[in-house]
């Protein structure tokens, strides 16, 4: 399907089932996250984006929309070319319905039952959602920032000097202090530490995610 300017006046497209809109509030600016529940995948696009994604319900043109985005928004509006651009996009990432018709083939449809159940089969690939940390990372973002100047690398070079002076003074004991670590009664132990360290390696993941504007949408 190729889009040209002169369909914009008849053309109608419509959003494909199973898209979830989620508007949100980052660095002062408002945003919207969209979740691919067929394909496990998310996008951020901007609220004017938003607002003419939304629009696409398969009973108005596209000519259409952009009036009455234009008289909405005080005369302020997309042009024609950039309305193309954005459809394009949405036929790039299959998020319109004349492109999921196309994309439901039984080869296609075996593909990805194949790869959800050798993902369930994987305990090690398995993720189970709990929430949306989009919020929390954005939080995060604002406190933590300060922390990736010279003032973070002079705290982590301080924490790993330190370390290492402990480790060279107590190196005998440091050494032979691995014996019996995997014995049962320190199970309890190793899980507790496995877990605080999982948390935060998600944590700084997520951090650095946002502050590369990508999108964090499960956490799990």
């Amino acid at each position: 399907m190729n889009f040209s300017i002169r369909e914009l006046e008849s053309l109608r497209p419509r959003l494909r089932d199973g898209l979830v809109f989620s508007v949100q509030e980052q660095g002062g600016e408002r945003v919207c996250v969209i979740e691919d529940t067929a394909s496990s995948r998310f996008f951020r696009v901007g609220f004017g984006e938003y607002r003419f994604f939304r629009s696409l319900d398969g009973t108005q043109t596209v000519a259409m929309i952009l009036a009455r985005l234009a008289r909405d928004g005080g005369g302020d509006s997309y042009t024609e070319h950039e309305a193309l651009q954005m459809l394009r996009w949405l036929k790039d990432n299959h998020l319109l319905a004349v492109e999921s018709d196309r994309a439901t083939s039984d080869a296609e449809h075996k593909q990805r039952a194949w790869r959800s159940a050798a993902t369930w089969l994987n305990p090690l690939t398995v993720r189970v959602p709990l929430a949306r940390p989009d919020r929390f990372f954005a939080w995060l973002a604002t406190k933590m920032r300060p922390l990736l100047g010279w003032l973070g690398f002079l705290i982590w070079l301080g924490v790993m000097l330190a370390g290492a002076a402990h480790v060279a003074v107590d190196w005998q004991r440091f050494q032979h202090g691995f014996d019996g670590i995997l014995a049962s009664n320190n199970w309890l132990w190793l899980l507790l530490i496995w877990a605080g360290l999982k948390i935060v390696h998600e944590c700084g993941t997520g951090f650095f995610a946002d502050i590369s504007e990508r999108v964090c949408a499960r956490w799990g």
